[in-house]
């Protein structure tokens, strides 16, 4: 919301909490707050609104819906405090991962938390213990209701590959273990995580994956090469290398942004002429809009509406997933005849993602 809306709509909220008027009115400008604060990206008033909500209806003998434990979860993750987003989701009655954003958001916190856990005097008192049977069932479901998505599946494994000190019982491996196999035998040559079968001290499959890598390092850098000359359009290079276009604007692989140098005012006059008409919007507009230094919502109000196509929307969905959840690569190494791992370049840093938004809806 721009243009003073947002300064109203919290006003006449505020008034309504004021006045007394009961509880359902209590609730919603409760609500209203909340959805102001999360438009406006202040977690710590999110939090701090949801929380006011489930009391309120606690109080009342009102049932609090999942929904609140995520927007709570989601808000503590944005303000850096991930044992407490976990313990959010580890207490909440239910917890469903029925869309693709809730498994990152967890897988997210989740990694983050583990991470915490790593620098602590006393592990012990964390809640990030992979190896806790109610965590560790809670990770495998969102593990198992998405293994068709490769990025979702590969940010699960990697949790595992890379938990410190985790003391798993033999269920808890067999059923790791039997993930894994899934995981390599549906997505096969897409997958991110490379199983290398290191027998007898014969180490030329490895060799052979580090000589394939290098090639397709050399050809990688061809392409990078041909798209800084304008040859291809970036999303080819991103497809190519397995990313999504937003993750690689975000991290400027190529070092800078392409733009026009001259284009005779073209694209200044095409958009004067687009204020407040409807318009479609890509990737490159949505991660450098802010960079003018103004903010996108408000660069955004200058029109009737913007859309936002579908394919953009899952780019965005994806990036957000790699950037928040892939943070350290799975480095080589392998004992006796047990199965090599290695990451691909697809590790990203979480924190990226602390100043982005989910979609929880």
């Amino acid at each position: 919301m721009d243009n003073g809306v947002t300064e109203v709509a919290s006003e006449i909220a505020l008034n309504l909490l004021g006045r007394g008027d009961g509880q359902p009115v209590r609730v919603k400008a409760l609500r209203a707050l909340q959805r102001i604060a999360h438009a406006d990206g202040k977690w710590a008033d999110v939090a701090s609104r949801t929380r006011e909500i489930v009391t309120e209806l606690e109080n009342n003998g009102l049932p609090v819906s999942e929904l609140e434990s995520w927007r709570l979860a989601e808000a503590l993750f944005f303000c850096e405090k991930f044992e407490k987003a976990l313990e959010v989701l580890l207490q909440a009655k239910a917890i469903s991962f029925s869309e693709p954003a809730k498994a990152q958001l967890f897988l997210a916190i989740l990694s983050n938390a583990i991470d915490e856990r790593r620098t602590r005097a006393d592990a012990s008192t964390s809640v990030a213990d992979l190896s806790d049977p109610k965590l560790y069932s809670m990770f495998m479901r969102a593990a198992a209701d998405w293994a068709e998505d490769e990025q979702i599946a590969a940010a699960a494994m990697s949790l595992v590959l890379m938990a410190p000190d985790a003391n798993f019982n033999e269920a808890q491996i067999d059923a790791f273990r039997e993930y894994s196999e899934k995981y390599f035998d549906r997505h096969e040559e897409h997958a991110s995580i490379k199983q290398v079968q290191v027998e007898d001290d014969n180490l030329e499959p490895l060799f052979e994956l580090l000589r394939s890598g290098e090639d397709r390092q050399r050809k990688m850098e061809l392409l990078t090469h041909d798209v800084r000359a304008g040859k291809f359009p970036l999303a080819v290079l991103t497809a190519a290398a397995g990313r999504t276009t937003a993750e690689s604007l975000i991290r400027r692989d190529l070092g800078y942004v392409m733009a026009v140098e001259d284009d005779g005012g073209v694209g200044e006059q095409t958009a004067r002429e687009a204020i407040d008409s409807r318009v479609v919007i890509d990737t490159t507009a949505i991660v450098v809009g802010p960079w003018t230094g103004h903010a996108f919502r408000k660069l955004a109000s200058n029109f009737e509406n913007v859309i936002v196509p579908g394919p953009l929307r899952e780019d965005i969905a994806r990036a957000r997933s790699s950037l928040a959840t892939l943070h350290h690569y799975c480095r080589m190494g392998h004992s006796g005849s047990a199965p090599l791992h290695q990451r691909d370049q697809r590790g990203r840093s979480a924190g990226l993602l602390r100043r982005r938004r989910t979609d929880l809806g």
